[in-house]
C-alpha cells in the first residue's frame, strides 16, 4: 500500500487539482483545465458558505465536480474526513464513489487513498488507505440514497447531496414532506465544528424539477445560499441568459448567486 503524503503544493490550490485529474482520466488534453463553468463551481464549494446549492443542468459535470471536491478534502486530511454522498437513489450515488474509487486506485498520486485489503472497500462505504481498520464507525465515504434508512446513524464532515430531487420523488405535497424531512437529517448528523483543518459543509447539487422545489425551500427558509450554473452561451438554449431563480433573493442569507 502507498504511504500518504500531502498533496504538492503546486497542486494544493483545488482548480489545479481539478485540472490534474480531468487530465490524467482523459476528460481534457494534458494541457487542458476545467471549464469556466467547473471552476466557478469548484470555487463556490471550496470558498463559498457551508450550506449552499448549486444549481447546474446537463453538461456541466457537477457530480464529476462533487467527486474531484471530495477526493481534494480527503487528499487533505485522510483521517478525519468523511464523505456521504447521497442521492435519489443508492445506485446513482454509487456511480459517484465508484468514479472515486477508480481514481484511488489507478491515478499515482492517490493510490495512498485506496482501501486497505482488510478494511472497508465496498463502493457503498469504504475507508481510505491511511484509515486503521475498525477505528471509526463511520466509514470515509459512503454512498446511500436519501429516502434510505442508511441516510442515518453515522456522522459525516461533508455531505454532498447529488441530485435528490426527481420528479418521482416530489411529484406529490406528501412526497415533498418526505424529502424535505429526509434532508432534515443531514442537519442532524453533519459533525460539529472542532477545529478541524477543513470546514463541515452540506452542498446540494442539483436541477430543480418544480416551483416548489426543495432547493428553493431551502434558499427561502434555511438560508441556504444558492448559484445557478448554465451552459456556455454555444451550448445553452437559452443562448447565456442568466437571473435569479424563481422567488429566490439575490443577496443576504439565502441568496441566489447567478454567474
Amino acid at each position: 500500500m502507498t504511504t500518504w503524503e500531502p498533496l504538492p503544493p503546486e497542486l494544493e490550490p483545488l482548480p489545479n487539482f481539478a485540472a490534474f485529474i480531468l487530465r490524467e482520466i482523459g476528460l481534457v488534453p494534458p494541457d487542458g483545465a476545467p471549464t469556466k463553468q467547473q471552476l466557478g463551481i469548484l470555487d463556490w464549494m471550496q470558498n463559498g458558505p457551508d450550506r449552499q446549492i448549486t444549481i447546474g443542468f446537463r453538461g456541466v459535470a457537477k457530480s464529476t465536480m462533487a467527486a474531484i471536491y471530495a477526493s481534494w478534502r480527503l487528499m487533505r486530511d485522510p483521517i478525519n474526513e468523511k464523505i456521504l454522498i447521497p442521492s435519489n437513489t443508492q445506485e446513482k450515488a454509487v456511480e459517484i464513489t465508484t468514479q472515486m474509487l477508480n481514481w484511488f486506485q489507478n491515478i499515482e498520486l492517490l493510490q495512498c487513498l485506496a482501501p486497505r485489503p482488510d478494511g472497508r472497500s465496498s463502493a457503498k462505504n469504504f475507508d481510505v488507505g491511511p484509515v486503521i481498520p475498525g477505528r471509526d464507525q463511520a466509514p470515509s465515504v459512503r454512498a446511500c440514497g436519501i429516502l434510505s434508512s442508511a441516510l442515518t446513524g453515522k456522522r459525516c464532515s461533508c455531505a454532498i447531496p447529488d441530485d435528490i430531487e426527481t420528479l418521482n420523488n416530489s411529484i406529490t405535497p406528501l412526497k415533498q414532506e418526505r424529502l424535505a424531512n429526509a434532508v432534515t437529517e443531514l442537519e442532524q448528523i453533519i459533525l460539529p465544528d472542532e477545529g478541524q483543518l477543513l470546514p463541515r459543509q452540506i452542498m446540494f447539487l442539483g436541477t430543480p424539477h418544480l416551483e416548489t422545489s426543495l432547493y428553493l425551500e431551502l434558499s427561502r427558509r434555511r438560508g441556504y445560499a444558492v448559484r445557478l450554473r448554465r451552459l456556455p452561451r454555444s451550448a445553452d438554449p437559452g443562448r447565456g441568459r442568466s437571473g435569479p431563480v424563481a422567488g429566490g433573493r439575490t443577496h443576504g442569507p439565502g441568496a441566489v448567486r447567478v454567474r
